[in-house]
């Protein structure tokens, strides 16, 4: 089985031998890992994505259509690290800073920090 290529080993998977997951995962786990780690810069999470990379792998098997198998999963891992900060972004409350950086507030616009301060605390109480 090692000398099969990952689209080989793929199409077994997509046809029902799961076991030959095994040998894709043995392939590429670490690289989907270190490629996480370079998005997130954070071990647990890439950890987590790698799993979860995986597990989308095997859920969406069916969907593979015979192309380069490493160009797909690695389409899977971007996607979940975007989807990541997509979600985190929507959940984290702004700080000042992010407020300064991302609006480019300074201290003369008419909207003093104060407020936006009271508006995230606001915020904050209606998620709860």
């Amino acid at each position: 089985m090692e000398n099969l290529t990952d689209e080989e080993l793929m199409e077994l998977v997509v046809g029902g031998n799961l076991d030959m997951m095994r040998h894709l995962f043995k392939r590429y786990h670490s690289k989907i890992y270190n490629f996480c780690f370079q998005m997130t810069k954070d071990k647990d999470l890439s950890k987590d994505i790698t799993q979860e990379v995986f597990y989308k792998v095997l859920k969406h098997r069916g969907t593979y259509k015979q192309n380069k198998f490493s160009s797909w999963i690695y389409a899977i891992a971007r996607n979940l690290c975007k989807d990541h900060y997509k979600f985190l972004n929507k959940t984290r409350p702004l700080n000042d800073k992010d407020l300064k950086e991302v609006y480019k507030i300074n201290d003369t616009i008419s909207e003093p920090l104060g407020n936006i301060r009271q508006l995230n605390f606001a915020l904050e109480q209606l998620g709860n």
